[in-house]
């Protein structure tokens, strides 16, 4: 979760104490209340609004409309965020929406996308010496490259992100750093290393995270052990995690432990347990329709049917599977033709505006000139008429002193 922009607001005035009570409302649900408050700062306002304000409303705004699912009216914010606290040499903020940025693209499921924004932001942070941000960012960026399968860049963000929050004394993030870092030790088949830092952040999650992080870590280890075939450690840390995700209610984490699981049953030949786990997962992962759990499980479906010896039904299993693979290949592709044609959009919106303005200033210029013209004629005009009233003044006072030469030679 990206800092509320209230943390940049440090001054009490009118503008900020709505700015931040809009916040509050947002964090309680509240997003239409929210909104109107943000509505109210420029009309209560007793001048102009200093531009870093301007920037942070309209963070708060992509906030609200992120969280609400309205993902296009959060972009427009965003972006106009970043621009005006570039502009306003806000590198705070500007680091602080980048990262919302990537949050939402992450929600897209635009990983590479999301990976570029966070990694603007991480370089926000660091050529403004902004610590405290690093290490948060450096954690999404690692995730994004374990996501993305590249381990070793991975590793590097999450050790990176470990020293910060070991020289701030971050206790509520050392336990999720060295998990991190353990999982992608993992990944790279670094196991002792990896288990090595695993029990570290399962003794500091215990003092300082919740019961829920707590589980990824478990699960994370177990699936450990599971690469390492050591079943007995994986079923001990696959139990607990299972356990916690169903007592908090996580559908996903049930699904992804109860798949980890079903693979640790066929490998001990524990075939209904295994089938029963499988169904289970695929259910779960149906439910919150979650494509890449669906094909995960399917994978294990097919070894599990072609251990069983029932090869009809892993060969459809198979078919099963690539429809799905293919079926998130186009998926993604097409977020990635979604996400272009927004480019597009956005670039003919900017060339609009700029011709737009163009017009205005021509327009503008136009106007400008025409009452230049305008005042030189009626310059011309009254200094015109002055002349002639002072020709016809003296030639009048001349006529006069002829009659009265006239007058005075008769």
């Amino acid at each position: 979760m990206v800092l509320p922009s209230k943390k940049i607001i440090s001054q009490d005035t009118q503008e900020s104490r709505l700015l931040n009570k809009a916040y509050e409302q947002w964090s309680r649900g509240e997003n239409d209340s929210a909104l109107f408050t943000l509505d109210q700062i420029p009309q209560q306002a007793k001048g102009p609004l200093d531009s870093v304000l301007v920037a942070n409303i309209a963070y708060t705004r992509g906030i609200i409309y992120l969280y609400s699912g309205a993902s296009n009216s959060a972009l427009f914010h965003l972006r106009n965020s970043q621009q005006i606290a570039k502009n306003s040499a806000s590198f705070q903020l500007l680091g602080m929406s980048l990262e919302l940025e990537g949050q939402l693209r992450k929600s897209q499921g635009l990983l590479v996308r999301s990976l570029e924004l966070y990694d603007s932001a991480r370089k926000v942070y660091q050529t403004y010496q902004l610590d405290n941000f690093m290490g948060t960012v450096l954690t999404e960026i690692g995730n994004l490259e374990t996501s993305l399968e590249n381990y070793e860049a991975s590793k590097n963000n999450h050790a990176e992100a470990l020293t910060f929050y070991t020289q701030s004394g971050d206790t509520a993030n050392l336990g999720l750093g060295k998990s991190n870092l353990a999982y992608a030790y993992s990944k790279l088949a670094e196991y002792d290393e990896a288990v090595r830092i695993f029990r570290e952040a399962i003794n500091l999650k215990k003092k300082y995270s919740s019961q829920r992080s707590l589980s990824f870590t478990y699960q994370y280890l177990g699936e450990a052990f599971l690469d390492m075939m050591e079943n007995d450690s994986a079923l001990k840390y696959l139990n607990l995690a299972y356990k916690i995700k169903a007592e908090v209610g996580d559908t996903k984490g049930k699904a992804e432990t109860a798949n980890l699981l079903a693979r640790l049953k066929l490998n001990t030949g524990q075939m209904a347990d295994s089938r029963s786990l499988l169904d289970s997962a695929y259910q779960w992962a149906l439910s919150i329709n979650s494509l890449s759990l669906m094909i995960a499980n399917l994978e294990i479906q097919k070894d599990w049917y072609e251990r069983a010896g029932r090869y009809k039904q892993a060969l459809e299993t198979d078919q099963r599977y690539d429809v799905l693979r293919d079926s998130l290949f186009k998926d993604e592709k097409l977020k990635v033709q979604q996400l272009q044609a927004e480019f597009s959009i956005n670039e003919k919106e900017q060339e609009r505006q700029i011709a737009a303005e163009r017009a205005q200033n021509v327009q503008l210029k136009n106007q400008q000139q025409q009452v230049v013209i305008w005042i030189a004629f009626l310059l011309l005009a009254t200094l015109a008429g002055l002349a002639y009233s002072i020709w016809r003044s003296r030639r009048l006072t001349a006529e006069k002193n002829q009659l009265l030469e006239s007058q005075n030679a008769l």
